[in-house]
Order: C-alpha cells, then sequence, then structure tokens
C-alpha cells in the first residue's frame, strides 16, 4: 500500500521550496549565513547530546597534581626488603610425627 502526503504537508513542503528558491535569487549571501549559522547550530548540539560538552577538543587543561615519591625514595634504611605481615604460619599436621612438631617453632616472623 502506498503512503500520501496530507495535503496540509504537500503544502507546506512546496512553499518552503518557493521561499528558498526566492531567498537565493534575492538575497544568497545572506541565506548562506543563515544556513552556516544552522549547521553550526546542529553540530554544537549534536556533541553535547553525544559528551556532555559543546566542543570536547577544547578542554581546559587542569594543572597537574605533586607526584608522590616512590617507594624506593621513602623507604627507610635499615629495614629488610621484604614487608613485614602481621600474618602468623599455622602449622599443620600432615606428614609429620609428635617429635617434629615439638622441634619446629609454631610462629615465624
Amino acid at each position: 500500500m502506498k503512503s500520501r502526503v496530507h495535503p496540509f504537508f504537500g503544502i507546506l513542503i512546496l512553499l518552503a521550496v518557493i521561499g528558498f528558491f526566492r531567498e537565493l535569487i534575492e538575497n544568497p549571501i545572506n541565506l548562506l549565513v543563515i544556513i552556516g549559522l544552522s549547521a553550526l547550530l546542529f553540530y554544537l548540539v549534536n556533541n553535547y547530546m553525544k559528551s556532555g560538552r559543546f566542543l570536547p577538543g577544547f578542554q581546559l587543561k587542569k594543572p597537574k597534581q605533586p607526584t608522590k615519591m616512590t617507594k624506593s625514595v621513602t623507604r627507610k634504611t635499615g629495614h629488610s626488603p621484604r614487608k613485614e605481615n602481621p600474618f602468623r604460619v599455622i602449622e599443620g599436621s600432615k606428614g609429620k610425627t609428635k617429635e617434629n612438631k615439638e622441634k619446629e617453632p609454631k610462629m615465624y616472623q
């Protein structure tokens, strides 16, 4: 089934085309300025809808935060290279006899 255009919209489109060509003949520079501004407005709105900013390429540069010192610089002398953890080792009894359990220390640091 072929879709038809309502006569009101057909007449409206015809009048818009006639007005466009009349304006193009009488004052082409004014028409080009209006088309250029409309294109710019469309571009800005389209960027805003996508990224939340009108011009995403032109962002203000924020000052850099001072960098923190690395661990090697802040490491105190005299410490062991291993990190000290508050964990303790729990010895299991699998495969060991009672004599071996009593000889080995229960907690390592």
